[in-house]
Order: C-alpha cells, then structure tokens, then sequence
C-alpha cells in the first residue's frame, strides 16, 4: 500500500517529489491483478497473539519453497508488537482495492524510479510491476529469482546494493 501511496504522491505533487523507489508494486485500479482468494480470505480472517498473526500474514510473503527451507522464517522479519483489529486489516484491503491506480490519471510518473518485484511475489506479482513500465518513462525494474512479497527480508544484502546504487545513480 505504501507504494500507492507513493504513486499518487508523485503524480499529484510531482514538484515534491524527487525520484521513486517502489517495492512490491503496481499499478493499481483496472490495471491492478488481484491477489489469491486465499490470501485475502486470510487477511480477513487473522487473529490469536500477535506472533499468531505474524506467522499466519508472514506465511505469503516469500515463497513457498523458501519457506520449506527457512523453518524459522518469522525470524528474519520484524515481529507485530500488538495485535492488529479485523476491521483495520480490511480497510487497508479497501483502500487497496479502491484505489483507482496510475492509469486513471492523465499525468505519468516522471521522476526517475526503482521498481523491485519478486519473481514469486504472490501479493503484488511481476506481471503487475510490468505494467508500472509503460506508465512511467524513467524507470529501472529489478526482478529478483525466488523472491516474494517480502524479499527485502529474504535477501537484505541484495535488496541493499540494489536500492544504494539506484540511489548513488539519480
């Protein structure tokens, strides 16, 4: 969602906004590709103790096969320190799903900008970034091999280097 946040940002205050780093992203509106059933069905449906929450949300963010060979996955991402309300988790949905996307606007995107997608992000899949490219002129995407939503987390390392040279470039 913060992604959005930042699309919309920089198409209605481009003057404020120097480049673009989008993580995870898409286009949004009718261009937006809706997650799994599944995974919105779980979005909706979370509860029990904090770390409860934390592994049934965390549990789409890298892959399935990463999963499998990272038992304690919940280990290389930041902890929930409270509980979030059903209610809470579903407006974020809404606002999600709302939100009429960079297609609908007449202006692009022209800051210079990093889109970073995981090949096997679930959330908000490659396809989605791709269409991030024919909206804004400047952009750099990075697709990285086995990741998921949450390959920042999977891969600190290489999400490090990737965003510190786009930024030593712009």
């Amino acid at each position: 969602m913060g992604s959005y946040i930042a699309e919309e940002l920089a198409l209605l205050h481009p003057n404020k906004v120097s480049s673009l780093i989008l993580y995870g992203s898409g286009p949004g509106g009718d261009k937006a590709i809706p997650s799994s059933a599944q995974l919105m069905q779980t979005l909706g449906g979370v509860s029990g103790t904090p770390e409860e929450q934390a592994r049934q949300i965390l549990s789409f963010f890298p892959p399935q096969s990463w999963l499998l060979n990272n038992p304690e996955y919940i280990n290389y991402f930041p902890l929930l320190k409270s509980t979030v309300s059903v209610e809470t988790t579903q407006k974020q949905a809404q606002a999600i799903v709302g939100w009429n996307g960079i297609y609908s606007s007449p202006s692009v995107i022209v800051q210079p900008t990093l889109v970073l997608v995981g090949t096997e992000d679930i959330i908000t899949t490659p396809k989605a970034a791709l269409y991030l490219v024919e909206k804004i002129p400047l952009i750099s995407l990075v697709q990285v091999k086995d990741a998921g939503h949450g390959w920042m987390y999977q891969y600190p390392e290489k999400f490090t280097k990737v965003v510190q040279t786009f930024l030593d470039i712009i």
